[in-house]
Formats: C-alpha cells, sequence, structure tokens
C-alpha cells in the first residue's frame, strides 16, 4: 500500500518533534501553494511542502511561493519520502 500525503506529514512531523525541532501548520488565508509546514529548530528555520510519495505534482503556485522564501535566504523544500525529510533535517 502507496503512502499517503497525509501520513508522509505526520510521519515527518512525528520525528521532527522527537529531535527538537517545533513543528507549525501553516493556514493558506486565501494564498495557493503556500507550503504546508514551519519547522522551527535551533539556529535554522525551514518550510516544507509535502507532496505524495512518487507521484506529486507541485503547482505554479507551490513553486512561485518555494523561490519567493528561498530568493529571501529563507529554506523551503518539496518533500516527497521521509528519507528526503531526514536528509533536509540533518543538513
Amino acid at each position: 500500500m502507496k503512502q499517503s500525503e497525509s501520513n508522509l506529514e505526520k510521519q515527518c512531523v512525528h520525528f521532527a518533534r522527537e529531535n527538537g525541532y517545533i513543528s507549525m501548520k501553516i493556514e493558506k488565508n486565501g494564498h495557493k501553494g503556500v507550503p504546508d509546514r514551519l519547522f522551527i529548530g535551533e539556529n535554522r528555520i525551514y518550510f516544507i511542502e509535502f507532496k505524495k510519495p512518487g507521484g506529486g505534482v507541485v503547482s505554479k503556485q507551490q513553486l512561485f511561493w518555494n523561490n519567493l522564501l528561498k530568493s529571501n535566504g529563507i529554506e523551503a523544500y518539496f518533500c516527497d519520502s521521509f528519507d528526503k525529510f531526514k536528509a533536509i533535517l540533518n543538513h
């Protein structure tokens, strides 16, 4: 059975919290494409847009937000696997 985006997100949030990160779900407030979550760790803040494992599609709005955040020196990622999330967290 394939993992859903929601289950991937829950697994990653649990892992992040176990490793001392704060995780907050981002309220969209009518803004399409805003990343799913904000993670805050010691001297580190980053945004994650979770995608369906093995086949999530990045929308134009999601790409816009990702590029906007990165152009302002903020870490922003698309994540479609638990291993990728762990790599981001340990980056």
